[in-house]
């Protein structure tokens, strides 16, 4: 099951990037598509989700290679820096 939420932080606001399998998955991602910022690996139960959270769902392919079943983009208005690899 996907149970654990990968949040990034953009100074001290959290952002939710996706839901993994397990935190190593949710690691491994961040640490190559957004390495330059901290991040926190959260199981569902312990975390507050708003009720129109459109989730993003991750897998972790043997080849170290992601592939996601649903996407919504971060709203990078106040850090356009900030894209999201793979959405389309």
């Amino acid at each position: 099951m996907l149970d654990y939420l990968l949040i990034i932080y953009l100074g001290s606001t959290p952002h939710y990037v996706g839901t993994f399998p397990n935190c190593q998955q949710a690691e491994d991602y961040v640490r190559n598509v957004y390495p330059m910022y901290d991040s926190a690996c959260q199981h569902r139960d312990y975390i507050y989700l708003p009720k129109k959270l459109k989730e993003k769902y991750f897998y972790e392919y043997p080849s170290n290679q992601f592939a996601k079943t649903e996407c919504s983009v971060l709203d990078t208005t106040d850090y356009p820096c900030m894209e999201h690899k793979g959405c389309e």
